[in-house]
């Protein structure tokens, strides 16, 4: 049933599979006989052909824009901060501000672009660890 090359078990581990599945089958379909069980099982559709699997791409999918918009914004949020850090970078070498004050308006910054850096890492250690 199950072809050679598309399984990666070990023989008998794939026989005790396909044993339990078609078990699993004969009891949930008592009316039916083994013949047509059987045939039940070699007339499946493909996977991706299943309106289920359709469901589960279309939600995997909407998922996948949300956390892309999220980081997005987080990436222009960062990108942001670091322009308004060089800003008062450049007006305190220019003598706009003096140092005081330039690191009382950059310290909220600094501290609000670390939150925002690690919550990039963490959507990035996140989809790393879906690909393993």
């Amino acid at each position: 049933m199950i072809s050679d090359a598309h399984c990666r078990l070990p023989k008998a581990a794939k026989e005790n599979f396909q044993k339990a599945f078609t078990n699993w089958l004969l009891v949930r379909f008592p009316k039916l006989n083994y013949e047509e069980v059987i045939k039940m099982i070699e007339t499946l559709p493909d996977l991706e052909e299943t309106l289920a699997y359709q469901q589960l791409v279309s939600i995997g999918k909407k998922l996948g824009e949300k956390r892309g918009e999220q980081r997005g914004t987080l990436i222009g949020q960062q990108k942001f901060m670091l322009k308004e850090i060089k800003r008062f970078e450049t007006m305190n070498k220019k003598g706009e501000i003096d140092e005081v004050v330039f690191k009382k308006l950059c310290a909220p910054i600094r501290k609000e672009l670390k939150k925002v850096k690690d919550q990039i890492n963490t959507m990035i250690n996140e989809l790393s660890n879906l690909k393993k």
